[in-house]
């Protein structure tokens, strides 16, 4: 079982089981990289990579899991849907994730949780070296229109508007 906090500092407990996964496959759609629109089953050991991908890039398919995983505490908690996904934001959305990918590593049974987990490692290790070079590449860009780093000339040599003498 993961924990996360939503934007109110509100504790939530992840846990994923065949049930849970259930109401994500019945309640989320996603759309795959190239792909066309389907239910997200994130227990599918032979998509698990791209079940991955889905969560390090689309935000809306984290909130909707989420919920989905959740649904019972929520309903307990007599939240709507919206009140839900209106919590995740920013850190919360981030540590949600952390925790869906978490307990898919532990959802596993020990024959495949090694590969999964070494899967998982591994987008971690990508995600941080594409996040540093496309950070770096955009510090390194130049703005259009900015100065060629030339002074532009004082005010002084600049006419007026209005008629040039003459």
């Amino acid at each position: 079982m993961k924990e996360f906090k939503d934007n109110d500092g509100t504790r939530w407990y992840l846990s994923l089981t065949v049930s849970s996964a259930a109401r994500v496959r019945d309640l989320v759609r996603v759309t795959p990289p190239g792909g066309t629109e389907k239910a997200f089953d994130i227990i599918d050991a032979s998509t698990v990579a791209e079940t991955f991908q889905i969560l390090r890039s689309n935000y809306a398919a984290i909130g909707e899991t989420l919920y989905a995983i959740l649904l019972p505490k929520i309903e307990e908690r007599s939240l709507t849907k919206d009140q839900f996904l209106d919590k995740l934001s920013g850190e919360s959305l981030d540590a949600g994730a952390r925790a869906i990918e978490e307990e898919i590593v532990d959802f596993f049974p020990p024959r495949l949780r090694g590969m999964v987990n070494a899967l998982l490692t591994k987008l971690r290790e990508l995600t941080e070296a594409v996040v540093s070079k496309a950070e770096a590449e955009v510090m390194a860009m130049e703005l259009p229109g900015a100065s060629s780093g030339s002074v532009p000339a004082s005010s002084e040599s600049t006419p007026e508007n209005g008629p040039s003498e003459g």
